[in-house]
């Protein structure tokens, strides 16, 4: 959160995407350089090996050494440089890249700037490929491992965490099995909450109360005390209580009618029948469980896909995003406002559940049955999009376009010249003519 006041949202993932590659090289070999870890490796096969999509390479070198296949799980959205590395298009001409926020339909200059920024991604990681490739290479004892690009083309699967009733449709391969939602508990699963936050939602009758959590890598107690105040100031002005997920002490201007706990079971006070709203950072598993469970949101983007996040839930209209540097207190008091009594959000995030629940399979289910049909079939090479073995500009018709525009300024240059040659043709001819005219008008003259 305090990066994000320093820097700003774009700057900041910028410079954070510009981090990660070395932080995953640097990573890579520290667990490489782990004699348990070796060890462990070393004594026990793996039928597939699970990859997080974010940054997590040194894993293919491991599979690669256990000759095991690879899934990759995709925590957020499908991310630009898996779609190069699985084949299918990244489809920037209209889809906004997940860490950016644009207002669709995308303008020219935003498709410019998603365009752009799929390609900075994948040369970021590209320049750190032969480094990492060295450390794999030497830690792991193969010199012919082949390249980190190479070896995710040969992906069996890729889980993403989506759903299309919740985000942008887009066109995806057989590869790809969206199982967004696996995280999220029915009745069965969840459990009573503890007694004393029960009592305390229950003595505010039934105005209910408003979940308010920005998870573990977003902590409010850090934020500068000008941007605290607004929060305690807004829940202070609003007659309904709140159930604050608080790390440390109580602060002392936090007002009576919140109550702070330092852990909860987010899903089973979602799920509470009187729960009215919930606040949060807007992060994926967090926008899931509020569509799960049918509570509309009000959403401070802090980092990564949020934004993204945010302007989804905008668009769907369950719920309302606000800018944590720049808020103000009568914005918040007033989208609280709006939450409880503009039974609009209510009815959107209901009808957006209702088609994110129903499937043949949870998602869970799902997951389970894709990750066990890569290990019953040897060969899942038929479901990998024949663009997978191809290079960026194929991928994208580069060199098609560059033939075409080769052909098309050969044409106009030999059109071009041409028509010179043939205009000087005729600018010789005429001045010929016209000094046959001159030669036999002065003939004329002379001989009157």
């Amino acid at each position: 959160m305090l990066m994000r006041l320093e820097y700003g949202h774009r700057p900041l993932l910028l410079r954070l995407t510009y981090q990660l590659p070395k932080i995953g090289v640097d990573m890579c070999d520290k667990i490489l350089g782990d004699p348990k870890i070796m060890k462990h490796f070393s004594e026990t096969n793996y039928d597939v090996i699970v990859i997080d999509a974010l940054f997590n390479e040194c894993a293919y070198g491991l599979a690669y050494k256990m000759k095991a296949k690879t899934i990759v799980f995709g925590t957020s959205h499908p991310l630009a440089w898996m779609a190069d590395a699985l084949g299918y298009p990244s489809e920037s001409w209209w889809l906004p890249e997940v860490h950016f926020s644009f207002d669709l339909p995308l303008n020219f200059v935003n498709r410019v700037w998603a365009t752009l920024s799929i390609f900075y991604f994948n040369t970021i990681r590209h320049l750190a490929f032969p480094k990492l490739e060295a450390v794999l290479r030497e830690k792991l004892e193969i010199p012919d491992m082949p390249s980190i690009p190479d070896m995710m083309a040969n992906t069996s699967l890729m889980l993403t965490n989506t759903h299309y009733s919740e985000e942008l449709p887009r066109a995806l391969p057989p590869n790809v099995v969206s199982v967004g939602g696996m995280n999220c508990k029915d009745k069965s699963e969840l459990k009573p909450i503890p007694k004393e936050i029960e009592e305390f939602i229950n003595a505010g009758g039934e105005e209910g109360f408003i979940l308010v959590s920005f998870g573990t890598g977003a902590n409010i107690t850090a934020a500068p005390e000008e941007i605290q105040t607004k929060f305690f100031k807004a829940f202070e002005n609003t007659k309904i209580r709140f159930v604050w997920k608080w790390d440390g002490k109580r602060h002392p201007s936090i007002p009576a009618n919140v109550m702070t706990v330092s852990w909860i079971q987010q899903q089973d006070i979602l799920a509470h029948p009187k729960i009215r709203g919930f606040i949060t950072h807007g992060g994926l598993l967090s926008m899931h469980e509020s569509i799960f469970h049918q509570v509309p949101m009000i959403v401070f983007p802090v980092f990564a896909e949020q934004d993204y996040n945010g302007e989804r839930l905008q668009r769907t209209g369950r719920g309302i995003t606000l800018e944590i540097t720049s808020f103000t207190q009568e914005q918040l008091e007033d989208a609280i406002h709006k939450l409880l009594y503009d039974q609009s959000y209510k009815k959107n995030v209901v009808e957006v559940s209702k088609r994110f629940m129903d499937r043949p399979q949870t998602p869970l289910e799902t997951a389970t049955w894709w990750v066990e049909y890569v290990i019953r079939h040897e060969d899942t090479s038929f479901m990998r999009p024949l663009a997978a073995s191809l290079t960026w500009y194929q991928r994208r018709l580069l060199d098609v376009y560059a033939f075409l525009l080769v052909i098309l300024i050969s044409l106009l240059y030999l059109s071009v010249k041409f028509f010179k040659f043939i205009a000087g043709i005729a600018l010789r001819k005429l001045s010929t003519e016209a000094k046959e005219c001159d030669i036999n008008r002065n003939v004329k003259v002379k001989t009157n």
